[in-house]
């Protein structure tokens, strides 16, 4: 899933299933994605990957994805 909030779009929960993965499917996911948020006007995307989530960091390198180092993602509960 993604999304813009017209500045900048965001990768939502992009996984493929591991008996899937190797076969170009999340390359041909990604490469769609941002092609739809070009064509809105969209330069930059952002998403969040868990640091313990080695094959997915892998696999957002492979894709050009870098780490920031100036931001801090932060989180509130707001429904407890």
């Amino acid at each position: 899933m993604a999304g813009h909030d017209g500045r900048r779009g965001i990768f939502h929960h992009v996984s493929i299933a591991p008996e899937y993965r190797k076969q170009g499917i999340g390359r041909k996911l990604v490469e769609s994605a941002a092609e739809a948020l070009r064509n809105e006007g969209i330069n930059k995307v952002l998403l969040v990957v868990f640091t313990h989530n080695d094959n997915g960091n892998q696999f957002w390198e492979h894709m050009g994805f870098t780490v920031r180092e100036d931001l801090y993602y932060r989180n509130k509960y707001i429904n407890i």
